[in-house]
């Protein structure tokens, strides 16, 4: 008897998730010195297009940064990256991310604020706790960039580059 195999069609699997954990300046990076670590968090949604193992993701967060003076820097990412799984036959799927967006940023009480190009760039990992949920952790890095731009008096214009690591939760829309 010959082997007999059904090919699957290809099929959207939507995915929405969430993830909370502390954001902080990049270490040796100028804000370092000024910016202390805070908590946020944020959400994203993928989709298995064009392929599996090539996911298109939409995401965003929300951070608030206090200095070490008086200044306080909420910073509210939102992003668009190509996911690539790893194929790795393992109980853990592992995840490499790379995009670009916007930031939404608020430098206070200077109440300087504006939106900055974002590049953003990541690793996750998760595993299956149930059928409808994977639970895992992520670790991104954001560079805002404000060189672009042109200063004001008496304003500095630096590159933000900020990493974060979160807990995160997805789940699976279409299992």
């Amino acid at each position: 008897m010959l082997a007999q195999y059904e090919e699957k069609d290809f099929q959207i699997r939507p995915i929405a998730g969430i993830w909370f954990g502390p954001m902080a300046p990049f270490p040796g990076s100028e804000l370092s010195p000024v910016l202390n670590t805070a908590l946020g968090g944020g959400g994203f949604f993928r989709l298995n297009i064009p392929s599996d193992h090539v996911l298109m993701e939409i995401g965003g967060g929300y951070y608030q940064l206090t200095s070490m003076y008086t200044e306080k820097l909420t910073v509210i990412p939102a992003y668009m990256a190509l996911v690539y799984k790893l194929p790795i036959e393992f109980a853990l799927s592992f995840f490499l991310k790379a995009g670009g967006g916007a930031g939404y940023i608020i430098n206070a009480p200077e109440a300087h604020e504006g939106i900055l190009p974002v590049f953003f760039g990541g690793l996750e990992t998760s595993f299956p706790a149930g059928k409808f949920i994977n639970i895992g952790v992520r670790i991104d890095y954001y560079l805002l960039y404000e060189t672009w731009m042109t200063a004001d008096n008496n304003y500095q214009l630096v590159n933000g580059h900020f990493f974060s690591i979160g807990i995160m939760a997805n789940f699976n829309t279409n299992p």
